[in-house]
């Protein structure tokens, strides 16, 4: 992505936290990092469905490309947007191998600016 990214809305960050309790989505740890569902750089954008709190494991896990966090994350994501789970999975584990790509084509540093 060029240029600089725009931050994340302080009262989005806000209601994220309220949302999760504080807590990661994918565990039970607290949470301290902020993400996109669905990476700017293929579209997302900083709406209150489209970010999710992470502890630093699993958002280091993510970024690595790790599968089955990239998945956890988007069925997550695709509640908050549909209020349901989703029921093709195929197509979300094209997404997910999509954001993978995504991720893994940049360094981890480069995507915590």
């Amino acid at each position: 992505m060029a240029g600089k990214r725009k931050k994340i809305p302080k009262q989005v960050r806000e209601a994220v936290w309220k949302r999760q309790y504080g807590g990661c989505i994918a565990c039970i740890n607290r949470g301290t990092q902020y993400h996109h569902v669905l990476p700017v750089s293929l579209g997302g954008n900083n709406s209150l469905p489209n970010i999710v709190l992470l502890c630093e494991q699993h958002h280091s896990l993510l970024h690595l490309g790790d599968l089955d966090t990239v998945l956890t994350i988007l069925e997550y994501g695709y509640y908050l947007k549909n209020g349901e789970l989703p029921t093709d999975i195929e197509q979300l584990k094209d997404l997910a191998e999509k954001i993978k790509k995504e991720h893994l084509s940049k360094s981890y540093e480069e995507l915590k600016k």
